[in-house]
């Protein structure tokens, strides 16, 4: 069984049995203004979050990529274990920001291929939103994770059409 738990904005931590799976942590305020709100406002307890088996970026926008969020979770061995893996899309800027914050395990992923992790199944799922705009040229994919009794599919920002959706 499959239990999801939504930690703040577009941060879920997603548990099987057997594996932690954290996606696009955002856990400070990333909103200069104060007519930006976070939503929905968060009140994080970090130490009700598990050690993490796999840690899913999906795509560079500052409400799903905080560099301040992830250099902390590199520097806390609780959260993140050294043999976590990160998922990240083929953007040389987003992993040029997780190589100087000093991550390991990083694993580039590719849309509709399937990643076998302990007790699930993850599949990163297309966006159209690489053709979209010159202004939103940028690699993201959304998630569905499967225990083989439940399948879950964040779909994130992605923009999807009936095809994506079909596979």
């Amino acid at each position: 069984m499959i239990k999801t738990t939504l930690v703040g904005h577009a941060c879920l931590l997603i548990q099987s049995k057997e594996t932690n799976i954290l996606t696009d942590p955002v856990w400070f305020d990333y909103l200069w203004e104060e007519i930006n709100v976070l939503c929905p406002s968060i009140v994080l307890e970090k130490d009700k979050i598990p050690p993490l088996d796999v840690l899913n970026l999906s795509h560079r926008h500052q409400d799903h990529f905080d560099v301040r969020t992830l250099s902390y979770l590199v520097q806390d061995k609780r959260i993140l274990k050294p043999d976590s893996i990160v998922l990240a899309p083929k953007d040389d800027l987003l992993l040029d920001v997780l190589n100087e914050l000093e991550y390991k395990n990083i694993r580039v992923v590719s849309d509709f291929e399937p990643i076998q992790f302990k007790d699930v199944v993850i599949t990163p799922t297309a966006s159209l939103n690489q053709s979209s705009t010159a202004e939103d040229d940028f690699p993201e994919h959304g998630l569905l994770v499967s225990d083989g009794e439940v399948t879950i599919w964040n779909q994130v920002d992605s923009q999807v059409n009936p095809d994506i959706i079909q596979r």
